[in-house]
């Protein structure tokens, strides 16, 4: 089994569509499906907040594309919610968590106006 990275730096906004450009490194994604999913805690039986969608921009340099649509972003209710970038590797079978941790949501910045001469 693999052992996945963990990486707790992302952050969701309210009400704003979510796209991160992650590159998967020694995997030949020709063979692969992806899957990732927020969930309320670190653990599979726990609520489903969102399912991702997962766009690879490029097979062999293993660039994909995590998206949620503001749609989305915008009826989610917690703080904080978890991920697994989970790979199957559809010839083997074999399913590894490539990437996992938590995900700040927060409220969309209020952008105050510059007035000026």
């Amino acid at each position: 089994m693999i052992k996945p990275d963990i990486y707790n730096k992302f952050i969701i906004y309210k009400g704003v569509d979510f796209d991160q450009l992650l590159r998967i490194s020694n995997t030949d994604l020709t063979v692969c499906e992806l899957h990732c999913q927020l969930r309320a805690k670190d653990a599979l039986e726990a609520q489903l907040i969102a399912t991702f969608t997962i766009t690879v921009t490029d097979l062999l340099t293993g660039v994909i594309t995590l998206f949620l649509d503001k749609a989305v972003t915008s009826l989610i209710t917690q703080k904080v919610g978890y991920y697994a970038l989970t790979i199957t590797n559809t010839v083997s079978g074999l399913d590894s968590v490539y990437l996992k941790g938590s995900m700040n949501i927060e409220p969309l910045p209020t952008v105050i106006p510059v007035s000026g001469p």
